[in-house]
């Protein structure tokens, strides 16, 4: 049983504000292997090009459903990697994704939470 709820969006906001940006495979940053390794979203884009417009229920599993600004759409879930360093999706609720995101600070890259937000 397939269950969808979609919610319109007015706005939505990231933790991360800043420019979309969209990869090819040479200039692939974070985990080895090149663009798409861990899924279509890990490497591709930065988060800013993509908008959390609703979940997907199916059992027990929740999807996120994400749109980017090039109007394509992707069912995630728990693990799925997205944005330009690869930072797993850690949870989906019905009004949040937590992602983690790598920053760099002094020289060291460390791991931090960011959520995408549908209001």
């Amino acid at each position: 049983m397939r269950i969808f709820l979609f919610i319109a969006v007015l706005s939505f906001s990231n933790t991360c504000v800043g420019d979309c940006i969209y990869f090819g495979k040479e200039s692939r940053l974070g985990v080895d292997g090149g663009r798409g390794t861990y899924g279509a979203l890990d490497g591709t884009m930065t988060v800013d090009c993509l908008r959390f417009i609703g979940i997907e229920i199916e059992g027990q599993h929740v999807f996120g459903l994400l749109e980017d600004d090039r109007n394509n759409k992707y069912r995630v879930t728990v693990g799925t990697y997205i944005g330009k360093y690869g930072g797993p999706i850690t949870e989906i609720t019905n009004n949040k994704i937590i992602y983690e995101d790598y920053v760099e600070e002094n020289g060291e890259w460390r791991r931090i939470k960011r959520e995408m937000l549908l209001n």
